[in-house]
């Protein structure tokens, strides 16, 4: 059985791997604002006319508009580098590989143009629902930046959609929203990259145990898991993932 010393050892790691997840989605949350800002600037600098709006209006638009999603994966992708190699010393480029490479049959660069790209949808609405009403380039900014974790709850956008005439406008110009509401992309993001700053320590946390046959598994929380709790005690060290499902908070003494 693992010692004292070990246990708490492994608590300690928890709390670190814990504490860059939540850098991570620190992060995440303020480079969508920052996006979310440079595009509403861009759209607003065109003067096109509100029941025209598009990022399609044309191609210099488009090409400004992917400048931008560019801008945003690249931060992502520097920050989740950055943080999943920050659990120890070790091999960084393998861990990188790790994280980025291929899983349930996508990569997470695959996965993050996906929902990179429904970001970019979302507030494309909010900017047509913004234009509609006639809300100041500033303002829209601001409510976007406060909604950017539920955007369908921007009170222009749900203005826009109460008037009659702006629902109408949105739906003409093929404007799509309201599908998968709980899937929005901040959730989607967020989930992508805090599992694999996740998944890096975890599995530096196994390097650090090279000659490992096995390991206990603990709960590191107390929200109800029948998973989790079904995994409580020992395991041969080929059922180690790294943790048990996604946001999994429980911790590993290796033996």
């Amino acid at each position: 059985m693992p010692t004292t010393e070990e246990i708490e050892q492994a608590k300690e790691y928890l709390r670190k791997r814990l504490e860059a997840e939540n850098s991570m989605r620190a992060n995440l949350e303020k480079y969508m604002q920052e996006a979310a800002r440079r595009l509403v600037d861009i759209a607003y600098k065109r003067n096109i006319p509100p029941a025209m709006f598009r990022f399609s209006y044309d191609i210099w638009l488009e090409r400004e508009v992917k400048e931008v999603i560019g801008w945003l994966k690249d931060q992502i992708d520097d920050a989740v580098c950055t943080l999943a190699i920050a659990g120890g010393e070790g091999d960084a480029h393998e861990i990188i590989l790790y994280v980025f490479d291929e899983n349930h049959s996508k990569t997470f660069r695959q996965r993050e143009n996906v929902y990179a790209n429904r970001f970019k949808y979302e507030v494309e609405a909010a900017i047509a629902a913004g234009l509609i009403l006639g809300v100041a380039k500033e303002e829209l900014k601001k409510s976007m930046e406060v909604n950017i974790r539920s955007p369908y709850s921007n009170p222009y956008f749900v203005e826009a959609l109460g008037s009659r005439t702006a629902a109408v406008r949105l739906k003409e110009k093929g404007v799509t929203y309201g599908t998968g509401r709980s899937n929005v992309a901040f959730n989607l993001l967020d989930r992508l990259s805090v599992n694999a700053v996740s998944q890096g320590w975890m599995r530096h946390w196994q390097n650090m145990h090279p000659s490992a046959s096995g390991f206990y598994s603990y709960r590191g929380s107390s929200y109800p898991c029948s998973l989790c709790d079904s995994m409580v005690g020992w395991h041969p060290i080929a059922d180690y993932a790294g943790g048990w499902h996604l946001n999994c908070k429980c911790f590993f003494v290796f033996t």
